[in-house]
């Protein structure tokens, strides 16, 4: 992917495209792109095999909305991060359809799940932003939170079991990246020896002012 990415910025830096100066941004540009493009792309056949498609566009769009504004954790090797964005949007969207519980339950999960996303994510945002971006991602999140939450309760009143599953499933694996987030910050921090006051007066002034 990134022997491809130099080929598309050199050509078109070569064509007089871009300026040479602005080639660092396009073949960012480039290499992110295509690799989202490949992680859908290999989303959407896997899905199609397992006749899962609308389950699977139905976690993407709650994970990807509240992706940017919890902070959770994220692969270091782009591999990685393929191998198991692909597997939650088509294997584990899979596996969710067979969850054996009644919709009253998985209504009782959502609504469990979704102040504990926005309340965990303080830590995370607070150590991966920058102070004057936190108000903000903080009220994305609970604009984002919201729409799940009126989402929720017009599948549970609509009885669509099936996408409430769904919708249950992607909760608990953004539930779950943050979790797994705050282990790596506190374990990043024990090895560096890195102070948590920053942290806490970030998350004082989102409770005290940024709300």
């Amino acid at each position: 992917m990134e022997y491809i990415s130099n080929k598309l910025t050199d050509f078109i830096v070569k064509k007089g495209v871009i300026r040479e100066e602005d080639y660092a941004i396009y073949h960012y540009g480039l290499l992110t792109g295509m690799e989202v493009m490949l992680c859908v792309l290999l989303s959407i056949i896997i899905s199609i095999l397992l006749d899962v498609l609308l389950q699977s566009f139905v976690v993407a769009i709650v994970l990807f909305s509240l992706r940017s504004y919890i902070c959770g954790i994220h692969m270091k090797k782009y591999i990685s991060c393929l191998i198991w964005s692909t597997s939650i949007l088509t294997a584990g969207v899979y596996a969710a359809t067979y969850i054996p519980l009644s919709k009253d339950i998985l209504f009782i999960i959502c609504l469990i799940i979704l102040p504990t996303i926005h309340k965990l994510s303080y830590y995370t945002v607070a150590y991966n932003s920058q102070s004057d971006e936190i108000p903000f991602f903080t009220k994305q999140r609970k604009r984002i939170i919201a729409g799940i939450f009126v989402f929720v309760i017009v599948l549970a009143f609509c009885n669509n079991l099936e996408l409430l599953k769904q919708v249950c499933y992607a909760l608990v694996v953004a539930l779950a990246s943050i979790v797994l987030e705050r282990i790596r910050i506190r374990s990043r921090k024990k090895k560096n020896n890195i102070s948590e006051i920053s942290i806490s007066n970030d998350i004082d002034y989102i409770l005290n002012e940024g709300e």
